[in-house]
């Protein structure tokens, strides 16, 4: 009975015996099935032929009549068919999952518009265009949504939306302007001018655009910039630095750099208090009085000198 509850079981693994057709096979041997159960016990069987090769090892086994190990077997070997969720489970299990990746999404995306759109902002409320700022001859100051101010120089324009909300917080500036940057949820406040950029988390820095000397000079004044031109061309200044862009390349003054130069050279020329060489040349204005009577043509004696002399 061992070998042919293995030949059964290896059987039902390959063959489509669902809970269905366990059913219908139990009544079809046990002589309890109707009519629509048999026809439809026959479209089980012509599925494939490993439901009809199942079904022969079972009419073969129950030749001589049905046994209950057999009808054991069925009931062990009939595939469980996936429970039919609750409807109101599956809403409940995808709204938690909806409010979590939500969750996540304000959480993560500067500005929390999620946060403003479910709480008392309505999204007609949303500012979604850009401002162009100006000046003529005289400066401005400006206050972005962010609280970031700018200074904005004589003859100089500035392009930025109206809500950094729901921006990169991004500015575009033509000329020179100051900006004191404020601290917004960890996004770095971003300058573009002619090619290259500035960007800082909180720091303070001026941009000033030569259009003649053709040279951007970027100061700062508070916490570190990144200057540079792409993503892979860009330098931190710190405090009290100064990057130069001039000609497609940047350089950059840094004044500790600076100091410790200038501490290191020699001096470039002597002192007029030390004394020179013996056989160094000395220019007129620095020859020594007592040298320059010394190397004076002799004076011409007078003749009745001169013949006293001869005498």
């Amino acid at each position: 009975m061992s070998k042919i509850s293995k030949e059964l079981e290896q059987a039902a693994a390959v063959a489509n015996l669902t809970q269905r057709a366990a059913h219908l096979l139990r009544n079809f041997f046990l002589k309890l099935a109707t009519q629509e159960e048999k026809d439809e016990l026959d479209i089980w069987m012509n599925e494939s032929e490993a439901n009809s090769y199942l079904f022969d090892l079972l009419l073969d086994t129950n030749r001589e009549g049905t046994g209950a190990s057999t009808m054991h077997l069925l009931v062990k070997m009939a595939k469980k068919e996936p429970r039919k969720g609750n409807i109101i489970a599956k809403i409940l299990g995808w709204g938690v999952v909806a409010i979590i990746v939500l969750t996540m999404i304000d959480i993560f995306i500067p500005g929390r518009i999620v946060s403003r759109l479910t709480t008392n902002e309505k999204l007609k409320q949303i500012s979604w265009k850009k401002i162009t700022v100006q000046t003529g001859d005289q400066p401005k100051t400006i206050w972005l949504a962010d609280s970031t101010r700018v200074d904005l120089m004589p003859h100089s324009s500035m392009y930025f939306p109206e809500d950094f909300y729901y921006y990169d917080r991004l500015v575009k500036l033509k000329g020179s302007a100051k900006f004191d940057v404020r601290y917004m949820d960890r996004e770095p406040f971003r300058v573009e001018l002619e090619g290259v950029y500035a960007q800082s988390v909180k720091g303070a820095f001026s941009l000033q655009n030569d259009s003649i000397a053709k040279r951007i000079v970027l100061d700062v004044s508070r916490q570190n910039v990144l200057f540079g031109y792409d993503k892979n061309n860009n330098w931190s200044l710190e405090e009290g630095e100064k990057g130069i862009y001039e000609n497609g390349t940047i350089h950059l003054e840094r004044p500790n750099q600076l100091r410790a130069n200038e501490s290191s050279q020699s001096p470039t020329s002597q002192s007029l208090t030390t004394p020179a060489p013996a056989n160094q040349l000395l220019p007129i204005n620095q020859v020594p009085t007592n040298q320059a009577t010394s190397n004076q043509a002799p004076t011409k004696q007078s003749p009745a000198r001169q013949s006293t002399t001869e005498k």
